[in-house]
């Protein structure tokens, strides 16, 4: 059965449904869990550029300080996803299940399924926004890379 479960939350609408999924899962079969949070270079879920950030700045040498500025900004929504990842963890442990976490930066899909490989998953389990069509085109669909180029069983959830 699925021992190990690999959990992509990705802060969306479908986070809290995938991971209360994977820990029901994880807790009937006895498995594993490992949550994988994973920051997109240029996603909807990336942090901001500036001018989306809602702070004004006095840049003295704007080439220097908005790169400056602009990993301030990564930096700081780095921590907060690994916070929330960490709540998760804490959350699954305080119900017996064996949990880790792990926060990557890259294209999403191909980074989850690296880490399915790297960590001998049974099953990955994501969300899907229910793209289709152009938005798939021009956004991108985790959940359909995945279920192509998995090396493992994939559960997609739907919001």
């Amino acid at each position: 059965m699925f021992k190990k479960i690999l959990a992509g939350l990705d802060g969306g609408e479908t986070c809290d449904a995938v991971f209360k999924e994977a820990l029901t899962l994880a807790q009937s079969v006895g498995g594993e869990l490992q949550l994988i949070g994973v920051i997109a270079p240029v996603d909807h879920m990336s942090p901001p550029i500036l001018a989306e950030s809602g702070k004004s700045y006095n840049l003295p040498n704007p080439a220097q300080s908005v790169w400056s500025v602009y990993q301030d900004i990564h930096q700081e929504f780095a921590h907060k996803e690994q916070m929330r990842l960490r709540e998760f963890a804490k959350r699954a442990k305080a119900t017996g299940v064996e949990t880790e976490f792990v926060q990557r930066v890259g294209s999403p899909g191909r980074t989850i399924c690296e880490q399915a490989q790297e960590s001998a998953a049974d099953l990955i389990m994501v969300g899907s926004h229910g793209r289709t069509g152009l938005s798939e085109l021009l956004i991108g669909s985790v959940s359909n890379y995945v279920l192509h180029h998995a090396p493992c069983s994939v559960f997609v959830l739907r919001q």
